[in-house]
């Protein structure tokens, strides 16, 4: 709404009636408003591009809904109901996910919350033709690649050493930390792409070619 319909509209709430275009009289009105965004209200009043009168007239009982990332029960529910609502459109018979494909869906951000859901619920109904199950196979490869990412960021904090009075070789231990994080991103992205090295190498923004001279410098400062 621009700032200007706002005003308009805050009157109309306010009077409780209209008037047509070009009409004198006042039509009353007997409606019930429930208003839903996905933008920040509060900022946008103090931004100047959201009035602050029309604001609080409108936010009588406001009710914060969260992310969908943050609500891992609601989102296994949401994914279920939407395997049976495309199970009656595509006449397919898909029980459910495994444990395996429902930890990377809870495991996922979902920067685009429920569509995002129901968007790449109704894909994989489309592709599924085998079995009776989901499994993270059947998940898009972004999905398993993101997940993985976001576990390997979780889990650096238990390849750090601890420190000691006598104190740490710091090259040789950032070296090995390193090569350990690079060699997981390999084998997680390898392990997504189904070990296909060109897709895997696109994944991570890198040629085939370098991917595969990280994985032998890897494999040799092991040795």
């Amino acid at each position: 709404m621009s700032i200007h319909f706002q005003a308009k509209f805050l009157r109309m709430l306010e009077d409780g009636h209209i008037r047509r275009l070009g009409g004198n009289d006042n039509i009353p009105i007997d409606v019930r408003f429930i208003f839903s965004t996905n933008r920040d209200l509060s900022r946008m009043v103090a931004e100047g591009s959201f009035r602050e009168d029309l604001y609080y007239r409108i936010s009588v009982v406001p009710i914060v809904i969260p992310p969908l990332r943050e609500r891992s029960d609601d989102l296994l529910l949401l994914a279920r109901y939407y395997v049976e609502e495309f199970n009656r459109k595509f006449k397919k018979k898909v029980t459910g996910f495994t444990e395996d494909a429902e930890r990377i869906l809870t495991a996922y951000p979902w920067p685009g919350n429920v569509r995002e859901l129901k968007n790449i619920i109704e894909r994989i109904m489309i592709l599924h033709n085998d079995g009776f199950q989901i499994t993270c196979e059947n998940l898009p490869a972004e999905m398993r690649i993101t997940t993985n990412q976001e576990k390997l960021r979780l889990q650096i904090d238990n390849i750090l050493p601890q420190l000691s009075p006598e104190g740490i070789d710091f090259t040789r231990v950032t070296e090995r930390i390193t090569n350990d994080i690079k060699r997981k991103i390999i084998e997680n992205t390898l392990a997504a792409s189904r070990g296909n090295k060109t897709a895997a190498a696109r994944c991570l923004g890198i040629s085939r070619y370098k991917l595969i001279r990280e994985q032998k410098k890897i494999n040799n400062d092991i040795k």
